[in-house]
This record gives C-alpha cells, sequence and structure tokens, in this order.
C-alpha cells in the first residue's frame, strides 16, 4: 500500500437512529479531504514559559488547566501546579519509594470538588490535597492488571490498563477512593507475543470518558452509569491491524494504523496516527466533513499560520467560561530558530501583530529554558 493511497481520507459517517448509540464508522481511502491549517480552527494563541527553577525534560504526560492552575506531570520531577503565568506553585509528592514518594506518577485525575489529587503509580494511587498535603495511599496488589491511566468521576476512580507487550488482564475497573472494585471490564483480546509496548489513550468529553489500545480498531466510551459501547470504528481495510495468531510473535505492526492521540471539541473529532508517517485529522461532528491537518514535516505539527511561529500539535482539549481551547508544547529552541529564520521574516500571517510578540518574547527565551505551553483559543 503505497503511502499517497492514504493520505486521500475521508470519514463517512453513520449513526443509528438513538444518539445514545451513535457509532462513528471511519472509512480511509475513499476521497480526498479539505486541508486545514491552525488559522482555520483559532483565533487566538498564547504561550506560557514554564518555571525555569527545576529543569524538566520535554516529556509530559498529561496537562490539565483548572481555574488558572496548570497540572502537569514531568518525566523526571514528577507532578506539578503552576499558576497561570508558568510560574511554579507547588509539587506533589517526590520521586521514591516513601511514603507520599512514587515511581513513576505520570498519571493523575483530579477531584475538583473534593480538591483532591489522584497520582497513579505502581500498584497504588497517592492522594494528595490540591494545596500539597499527602493524603495517603490507595492500594492496587489486589488487581492484577498493571494500571496505565487515571480518571476520576462522580466519586469513583476509573483505572485503565493498556495492551502491553501483548498482554492485558483489563480495559479498566472502577473502584471507590478506598479501592473497593465497584465495576470490571475485563481485556478479551488473547495474549500474543511481541516486543511492541502498544500503548493506549483516555480523554474526556462531555460526561463520557473515552478509551482505545493502539493496537485495536475502536474507541470506547464509558458513560456516568459505567455502560461501555463503541463509539468511532475503523472500516476493514488493509490499513487496519489484522487478527492475529496468538501463539506467534507479532513485530509488524508498523504496517498498519496506530492511534496515538484522539481529542474532541464541540465542533471536531482529532486524530492523530502513524502509517509510515505522521498523520491528524479533523471531522466537523455536524457534517461528517473530513479536514486533513496541513502538517510540517520538520517540526511535526499544524503549519501556525497564526503568529507565524513553530508547528502545534494539539495535545489536550479544555474549556473555560463557555469558549474551547487545544494545548500542545513548544521547544524554546524551536522557538528562537523559527524567529531567526529567513521563513519567518519574509512570512505574513493572519495576525501580524502576534507575530511582533513572538519576536518579543523570543528576545527573552534562552536555549536552555524550559518547554512552553502553546494555548489556542477556538472560534465560536
Amino acid at each position: 500500500m503505497k503511502i499517497s493511497c492514504f493520505l486521500f481520507i475521508i470519514f463517512f459517517i453513520t449513526s443509528c437512529k438513538s444518539s445514545d448509540n451513535e457509532i462513528i464508522q471511519i472509512d480511509l481511502g475513499k476521497t480526498a479531504g479539505h486541508e486545514i491549517t491552525l488559522s482555520s480552527l483559532a483565533d487566538e494563541i498564547t504561550y506560557v514559559p514554564l518555571d525555569n527553577s527545576y529543569t524538566m525534560s520535554i516529556y509530559f504526560q498529561r496537562t490539565e488547566i483548572i481555574n488558572d492552575t496548570i497540572y502537569l506531570n514531568e518525566k523526571d520531577n514528577g507532578m506539578f501546579a503552576l499558576d497561570k503565568s508558568g510560574k511554579m506553585v507547588r509539587m506533589y509528592g517526590k520521586r521514591g519509594r516513601g511514603p507520599g514518594e512514587y515511581i513513576l506518577g505520570f498519571r493523575y485525575a483530579i477531584d475538583q470538588d473534593g480538591r483532591i489529587l489522584y497520582l497513579l503509580d505502581k500498584k497504588k494511587i497517592l492522594k494528595f490535597s490540591l494545596d500539597g498535603s499527602y493524603l495517603g495511599d490507595i492500594s492496587l496488589e489486589k488487581y492484577p492488571g498493571h494500571f496505565s491511566e487515571i480518571r476520576f468521576r462522580d466519586s469513583k476512580l476509573v483505572v485503565f490498563e493498556y495492551i502491553s507487550f501483548g498482554e492485558a488482564v483489563y480495559d479498566w475497573i472502577v473502584i471507590d477512593t478506598a479501592g473497593n472494585l465497584i465495576k470490571e471490564k475485563y481485556n478479551y483480546v488473547p495474549s500474543f507475543k511481541t516486543n511492541y509496548g502498544s500503548p493506549g489513550g483516555v480523554y474526556e468529553y462531555g460526561d463520557k470518558i473515552y478509551y482505545w489500545n493502539s493496537i485495536n480498531d475502536t474507541v470506547f466510551s464509558i458513560s456516568q452509569d459505567l455502560n461501555y459501547q463503541a463509539s468511532f470504528l475503523f472500516e476493514p481495510s488493509d490499513l487496519r491491524s489484522p487478527k492475529y495468531d496468538h501463539t506467534k510473535e507479532v513485530d509488524d505492526f508498523n504496517r498498519y494504523i496506530n492511534l496515538s492521540t484522539v481529542l474532541e471539541s464541540d465542533s471536531f473529532i482529532i486524530l492523530r496516527y502513524f502509517f509510515e508517517k505522521s498523520i491528524m485529522l479533523f471531522v466537523d461532528k455536524s457534517t461528517g466533513q473530513l479536514f486533513k491537518a496541513t502538517w510540517n514535516i520538520n517540526e511535526g505539527g499544524l503549519i501556525n499560520d497564526l503568529d507565524g511561529g513553530a508547528s502545534f500539535e494539539p495535545k489536550h482539549y479544555f474549556k473555560k467560561e463557555g469558549r474551547e481551547y487545544l494545548v500542545g508544547y513548544t521547544q524554546a529552541t524551536d522557538i528562537i530558530s523559527r524567529v531567526h529564520s529567513d521563513d519567518f521574516k519574509n512570512y505574513t500571517p493572519k495576525y501580524p501583530d502576534g507575530k511582533e510578540a513572538l519576536k518579543s518574547l523570543a528576545e527573552n527565551l534562552k536555549e536552555t529554558d524550559n518547554t512552553l505551553l502553546t494555548i489556542v483559543r477556538l472560534k465560536d
């Protein structure tokens, strides 16, 4: 299958009569979609330099913005809260094996009403007040899975397991805040031999939690009453991973679609996946029309024609005061090199004032500075 066949794609959306049972069926390889750039989606872009008090890696597992507080977890240092300007407010615990410490701590969930942060680690969930006090652990030792993601919903914790290296016990479990089991959903894919880690993902939109495993052909959702159903389904094709003989080793996943990001806004479903190269698609939820991202191969992201800055790759979604936002990450070095490039100097973006603001920002950055959050406001 040549890559050119895959670049011309459309989503055909078919729905059941009941909106509660709507399944979006994704048919790859039918008709060309329209291209889209950042200015087609957004009308404002903001950069938040992260506090340089700690040297942070470029690997953030998740970022959440609640009431002007930025919560993020970082590969080397752990869990942070920052104010809206990017200044450090507090850390939650630290790396280690003692009380209030964690080995991984990549994934977290926040109970806004109870003001509690739940931090998922190996076989336990650490509890912190949002003010930073350690409140104890919830043990996961009695559950055989290796859990990878967590969400808080209606006084309950939904804890997810991805199919990793060919194995998973659960898709997810639901527990109360004492660790007691409320509901479980087992993984029914037979174990198979592979060296492929096969990550998955989770996102929230509306009153549902959505989840997937990258080797699966379906994105599922969990409703408030803890029922689950298929929400997005890839139609059968040569691009979809086939069923495997679980007795044989599997090492050819790169021949098929591998989801890496799924996000949703009021208007769009956003998919990023790999098939020989990185591809990002936007589907209009009201019309079913597909928009193909104009992808900057050198930088990896949507071409930023708002202010002419570095390319933008959406990683997270949030809503504030009725407006929608997408969040990505930009390296200081990318901003500096972009502003000093001939392409930038000769480029006329949609918002020339934004170009001037970006030039001023670059003058105050050093190449060794931490990553910047890039926040774009979606159009109404």
